[in-house]
């Protein structure tokens, strides 16, 4: 449950802050600060409780950099050629951040499709965690395959296969 809240707690921050960067009237930017700041703390509450319970929902470091390379070649843009190129900051920040909303929907997937009424739905669920567990692997194995780490996953269902 404290997964869900930090998971829902920060894409709140990243809603209401987007919200809040749109707007210029007083009381809607005075609503959405104090949305955004509830979210921190509720995120910052979460990580704090994971973190008392040996959870570490924390990402891989990136380390510094010895040197500055400058993109010198158009063959950087590679998924046009084919051709691989290491990842950057910000792509492997993205892969990242982006498992453990799967490892999230494909819990809650799981879990509804344990408890729905009819056939068809239970179908759609495993659906849904199959393509969520799909996702966890592709977006797992393009950090792997550069020599970095993946996320460590608080998915208690990332090893077992459950039959809905």
């Amino acid at each position: 449950m404290v997964f869900y809240i930090v998971q829902m707690a920060s894409a709140s921050v990243v809603i209401y802050g987007n919200a809040y960067s749109c707007t210029t009237r007083q009381d809607i930017l005075k609503y959405f600060r104090n949305c955004t700041n509830d979210s921190a703390e509720t995120y910052e509450r979460g990580v704090h409780l994971l973190l008392s319970k040996g959870k570490d929902p924390s990402f891989p470091t990136i380390p510094y950099a010895k040197k500055v390379d400058f993109v010198e070649k158009k063959s950087f843009i590679s998924v046009i050629t084919g051709r691989d190129r290491p990842l950057t900051a910000n792509e492997i920040k993205h892969l990242q951040y982006n498992i453990n909303p799967n490892v999230l929907g494909k819990s809650l997937m799981l879990g509804f499709g344990q408890v729905a009424s009819s056939s068809k739905i239970r179908k759609y669920f495993q659906k849904g965690a199959e393509l969520s567990g799909n996702q966890i692997k592709n977006f797992s194995d393009h950090l792997m395959s550069q020599d970095l780490p993946a996320p460590k996953l608080m998915d208690a269902h990332h090893l077992f296969q459950i039959n809905l």
